[in-house]
C-alpha cells in the first residue's frame, strides 16, 4: 500500500447490494446508513422515478472505514500488509516476478494489480494508460440537521442536460456525500456543476471538502493477464459504465484471479488463459451491454428523454435489479418488452439513428 494506513480514500461511499452480498463479510460496523429507496430525475424534463427494495439498494460507508474492515479480514485470513511502500519497479522473470517497493525487493509467483485507476502497477508491467477514464468530483458536506433529514432515507441521482453524466446525493450518518461526474473528459467544469447542483437543492454546507478522482469505464486492454501479472478492478478498467461504480467488479475480478491461480496450479500460461476466459464469460461481456445503456443515458439526451418518457419506471426498476444482483445488463436490454418498439418509434419520429 502506497499510503500510511489507515488512509482517506476518495469515494462516494455507496456500496451496492450485489457488492455487499459478494463480499461475504459482516459490514455492519462500517455501515453508516442502509438505503432502500433511490430517486432518479431528469433535470431537463418533469420526469422523476423512484425505486424501492426490501434489501438495501446501497449501504453508505466511509470508504476509509470500509477498506480498514476489508484489510482486517485479509489479515485474519493470513495476509501480510506493507504500508508506506509504493511500487517503483516490477520485473517479470521466468519463475517469478520481482517487485521493488520502498527500497526493498520482493519476489512473488504472481502479482494481482488491484491499485485502482491511478495506480502505477499496470504501467510498470508494460500496459498502456487507461483507455477511458472519466472525471468525477465528490464533496463531503457537513450540513444542518434539517438538510440532513431531507435526504436521510434515499439516494438521489440527477441527470443535468449539459453534464453528459449525473450528480448524486448520498446520506451518511452525520453528513452528505454530494458529487457529479461527466463523460466529457475535456472541460466538464465539474466545480461549477457541483455548485449549481447544491444551489438547486438548497444545500448550504457548514463545512465542505472537495475531492477529485477518475473512473475507468473501459478495459485497459484486450489482454488483462500476462507475464505473471493479472489486472483487476479499476486497475483493469472494469468500472460499471452505467453507475460508474467499481467495487462490485473489483470483487468479482479479484476472485476470478485467485481462482484461476488455484485451479491452474500456478502455471502462468494456464492462469492467464483461464482468467481471461472467465472474465469474458462474466464481466467483459456484461460491460459491453452496459456501455450501450450508458450511451443512452449520457450521450444521447434526446433519445434519453424519449425512452424515459415512455419506459422510465420499468427502466429504473431494471437498473435497480442490476444493482441488487438480480439481473444483468444483457437481460435488461434484451428482455425489456417495449425496447425495440420504442426505438423504432423514436427513429421514425426524428429521422435519427442512435449511433449517428
Amino acid at each position: 500500500e502506497k499510503a500510511p494506513w489507515p488512509r482517506y480514500k476518495t469515494c462516494g461511499g455507496g456500496l451496492v447490494w450485489r457488492a455487499r452480498h459478494d463480499l461475504d463479510i459482516d459490514l455492519r460496523e462500517v455501515s453508516e446508513r442502509d438505503i432502500h429507496r433511490a430517486e432518479l430525475r431528469l433535470q431537463d424534463t418533469d420526469l422523476g422515478f423512484a425505486v424501492e427494495r426490501r434489501q438495501p439498494l446501497i449501504t453508505m460507508t466511509m470508504r476509509s472505514a470500509l477498506d480498514e474492515r476489508l484489510t482486517r479480514a485479509a489479515l485474519e485470513a493470513g495476509a501480510e500488509m506493507r504500508d508506506r511502500a509504493p511500487v517503483t519497479r516490477l520485473t517479470p522473470r521466468r519463475e517469478h516476478v520481482e517487485v521493488e517497493a520502498a527500497g526493498r525487493e520482493h519476489r512473488a509467483r504472481f502479482i494481482i494489480a488491484a491499485d485502482g485507476a491511478a495506480g502505477g502497477t499496470a504501467e510498470l508491467a508494460g500496459w498502456p494508460g487507461q483507455r477511458l477514464a472519466i472525471p468525477a468530483l465528490e464533496s463531503e458536506l457537513t450540513v444542518d440537521r434539517s438538510t440532513l433529514e431531507r435526504f436521510t432515507n434515499l439516494a438521489r441521482f440527477d441527470f443535468p442536460v449539459d453534464l453528459a453524466g449525473y450528480a448524486w446525493v448520498f446520506p451518511k450518518h452525520r453528513s452528505l456525500s454530494v458529487g457529479c461526474l461527466s463523460r466529457n473528459r475535456r472541460r466538464p467544469a465539474l466545480k461549477r456543476h457541483l455548485d449549481d447542483y447544491l444551489g438547486r437543492l438548497a444545500i448550504r454546507p457548514l463545512e465542505r471538502q472537495d475531492h477529485g478522482f477518475v473512473i475507468p469505464i473501459a478495459p485497459r486492454s484486450r489482454d488483462l493477464a500476462r507475464d505473471r501479472v493479472l489486472l483487476t478492478g479499476d486497475a483493469a478498467g472494469l468500472a460499471d459504465p452505467v453507475t460508474c461504480e467499481g467495487i462490485s467488479n473489483a470483487i468479482v475480478s479479484g476472485r476470478l484471479a485467485a481462482e484461476s491461480m488455484a485451479a491452474a496450479d500456478f502455471d502462468p500460461h494456464i492462469v492467464a488463459t483461464r482468467y481471461m476466459r472467465d472474465l469474458e464469460r462474466t464481466l467483459l461481456r456484461e460491460l459491453r451491454f452496459a456501455r450501450r445503456l450508458a450511451w443512452l443515458l449520457f450521450d444521447a439526451p434526446r433519445l434519453r428523454r424519449f425512452f424515459f418518457r415512455h419506459l422510465g419506471q420499468p427502466l429504473s426498476e431494471a437498473v435497480a435489479d442490476v444493482i441488487a444482483g438480480e439481473r444483468t445488463y444483457r437481460d435488461l436490454l434484451t428482455s425489456l418488452s417495449s425496447y425495440r418498439t420504442a426505438l423504432r418509434r423514436w427513429r421514425w419520429k426524428t429521422g435519427a439513428h442512435p449511433n449517428g
